[in-house]
């Protein structure tokens, strides 16, 4: 039913919703770019960026981790791309924000927004009252130009009520428009009367006892009665038949089958261009019961017991994730595993050099490949990071312990008491005192 209402009315909801869209883009074009504080204030914080062996960790009274610096987090952050004083103003590479989102410019475009005003390359106004460019408008009256020669495309209306223009008018329910040669090719009286006509020949009609369509050539390539009682639909890939939807539906195509009686049973199989087959698949009560494979049973589930798949078996889906035990092996993409629902443990290899895995919520993490590998304790309150010649640690906000061969560094609120190792050098600071001689600074 759905196909033949998008065939018979053609797209006529098409240009009112892109009417639509038109003021709800500017709208967010106006606001959206004030967002961008937000990737630095992530990104100057223990949650962001790779951590530095240099660090300071009093987050969020004061953080340094390379060239950027955060102060009484989120208020104040600096870095090699700019600065932030939140919420007065924002400096990120060009891009500057002034009490955002009411103010902000991009120093390399040119484009600015001081709400209501706006300036871009082609448009400029104060939203909602009127703007003027590509697309123009005031209030809900707008219009389109066109291009300059012909002035194809251009178009205008009263916004929701009327739209006119070649291709798409409309006043209120009533929908028409024209093809290229100036012919009328679709009506629409909506819900009473639907006509229409592709380039191609094919036409469609619709009144609300039901529908039909024919091809190029004459025959029928859809055909319904009474909505869900009975619908006939065949375009390139097959045919299919829906009864009492969505009680009965099957379809035939080139390189599929499928019939279903819902929810009691489905069934699909799957052939190659020579006919062999190379899949089936029969699911029982909605899914809950799946089996499937080529020639032998390679994927079942029975939930919310468990569920498997073999390296040649269908994969995973979504109700897999709420079964109590889940295995599924991706031969050389790996595997995936869960016991009581991902939530709980879940289990992921993605090749022969990398594996992760997390628990409880997503609160024990760890996760490994061939250079490195990181462990996690309640998200970010506990991060340790080893690779071949050195491991840190950060226990949030304030401890931080870094060891390897050449360097190894303690340090508690910075330098209230820290101690570090470089080669055969020791020192650090007791209540910021120096002591030793730690080397390296």
């Amino acid at each position: 039913m759905a196909g033949a209402l998008t065939a018979t009315i053609g797209g006529v909801l098409g240009p009112p919703v892109q009417t639509m869209r038109r003021y709800l883009l500017l709208l967010i074009v106006l606001t959206l770019p004030a967002c961008e504080s937000l990737d630095r204030l992530f990104r100057n914080s223990p949650m962001g960026g790779e951590a530095s062996a240099d660090r300071v960790n009093l987050w969020p009274a004061y953080y340094e981790n390379g060239e950027s610096i955060a102060v009484l987090w989120p208020i104040f952050d600096s870095d090699e791309n700019g600065f932030a004083l939140r919420p007065l103003v924002t400096k990120d590479y060009e891009h500057w924000e002034v009490l955002p989102p009411v103010a902000w410019w991009d120093a390399e475009s040119g484009d600015w927004v001081v709400l209501p005003a706006y300036s871009f390359e082609n448009a400029s106004g104060v939203f909602p009252i009127a703007g003027f460019g590509d697309f123009n408008y005031v209030g809900p009256v707008w219009w389109m130009p066109g291009d300059e020669e012909g002035g194809e495309g251009a178009a205008g209306g009263l916004f929701p009520l009327v739209d006119i223009g070649h291709g798409f008018n409309n006043i209120g329910t009533v929908f028409w428009g024209y093809d290229k040669n100036g012919e009328m090719d679709y009506f629409v009286a909506f819900p009473f009367y639907g006509y229409g006509e592709g380039e191609d020949g094919a036409v469609r009609y619709l009144t609300p006892l039901g529908g039909m369509g024919v091809d190029a050539e004459g025959e029928t390539d859809f055909l319904n009665v009474l909505g869900p009682v009975y619908h006939y639909n065949r375009n390139d890939s097959g045919e299919s038949r829906t009864v009492l939807w969505p009680i009965y539906n099957d379809f035939t195509g080139e390189n599929r089958d499928m019939w279903s009686v819902w929810p009691a049973v489905q069934h699909e199989t799957w052939r190659d261009d020579d006919g062999e087959l190379t899949g089936w698949e029969s699911n029982y009560l909605s899914g809950l019961v799946e089996f499937g494979g080529q020639e032998n049973v390679e994927s079942m589930r029975i939930a919310p017991l468990f569920a498997y798949s073999s390296e040649k078996g269908r994969g995973g889906d979504l109700l897999d994730l709420f079964t109590l035990y889940k295995h599924d092996d991706k031969g050389k993409n790996g595997k995936v595993m869960h016991v009581g629902t991902p939530l709980l443990f879940n289990y992921r290899e993605r090749g022969e050099d990398r594996q992760s895995w997390n628990s409880l919520l997503g609160t024990i993490q760890y996760s490994e490949n061939a250079k490195a590998s990181e462990f996690r304790l309640l998200w970010y309150l506990y991060r340790q990071r080893s690779t071949e010649t050195e491991t840190t640690r950060d226990l949030f906000p304030f401890v931080s312990w870094d060891s390897g061969e050449e360097r190894s560094r303690f340090s508690f609120l910075w330098r209230l008491f820290n101690w570090e190792r470089n080669g055969d050098k020791t020192g650090g600071h007791v209540l910021f005192i120096p002591w030793g001689d730690p080397g390296g600074e």
